[in-house]
């Protein structure tokens, strides 16, 4: 379940799924977000219902996948293969949005424009 660092009631109440498989790992808080480490095409999942509102690929070929969510948190996907949304594509709990590359992935989670430790919000 989620707990609550102060931001009311509301968040008490959101659940949030882990976005990695039980073969991979999500590793301690980073600058932003947390590092996830496992085999090559492990799947990342959507925490939560939402719609995605971008999908980029970088220099490196790497893509990166931002869902918006209710109550306006927003969760970022990093370093992924194999993208499997869309912009605008609406989103489920659990739903595959890419694969873990060759390099570790980056889970970021983010509350009205500000980043959260998603440790705080999500039983990894």
């Amino acid at each position: 379940l989620v707990r609550s660092r102060g931001l009311g009631d509301v968040y008490k109440r959101q659940v949030f799924s882990s976005p990695v498989p039980t073969t991979a790992q999500a590793s301690s808080m980073q600058s932003k977000g947390m590092r996830v480490t496992g085999p090559k095409g492990s799947p990342l999942s959507a925490i939560y219902r939402g719609t995605v509102i971008s999908v980029n690929t970088s220099a490196d070929g790497t893509s990166s996948v931002t869902v918006q969510h209710p109550n306006d948190f927003v969760s970022i996907y990093s370093g992924l293969d194999d993208i499997f949304v869309d912009r605008g594509q609406r989103v489920e709990p659990g739903q595959r949005l890419g694969h873990i590359g060759t390099m570790p992935a980056n889970f970021e989670l983010w509350h009205k424009g500000s980043p959260l430790d998603p440790g705080d919000y999500i039983n990894f």
